[in-house]
């Protein structure tokens, strides 16, 4: 799975930003808050705006199985969180269905 996020530098210098993408399983409400499972670092000119690409494989999506006691990829829906930090304030949130 690929997220595409946009990535704007309001400064006067260019830098480098890492955008930060956390996993929330909606079924299950003793699953954590948030699980860390992709991130990368972008470029980005000053005064610009660019797409940060941040790849997730199957193995950021999985989550702990009680009955199973492993991890595993489970259907059915979570919240995709990114943002530059883990502070909840700094975050955006999108909805994903996994079948």
């Amino acid at each position: 799975m690929r997220l595409t996020v946009p990535v704007k530098n309001t400064g006067k210098r260019n830098g480098d930003h890492v955008i930060q993408v956390y996993l929330r399983d909606l079924q299950n409400p003793d699953a954590p808050q948030k699980q860390l499972c992709g991130f990368t670092r972008v470029s980005v000119p000053a005064g610009k705006t660019v797409m940060a690409e941040v790849d997730i494989a199957n193995q950021g999506l999985r989550t702990y199985d009680g009955k199973t006691h492993d991890m595993i990829v489970k259907p059915g829906r979570y919240e995709l969180l990114y943002g530059s930090s883990s502070a909840d304030k700094n975050l955006k949130k999108m909805e994903i269905e996994l079948k």
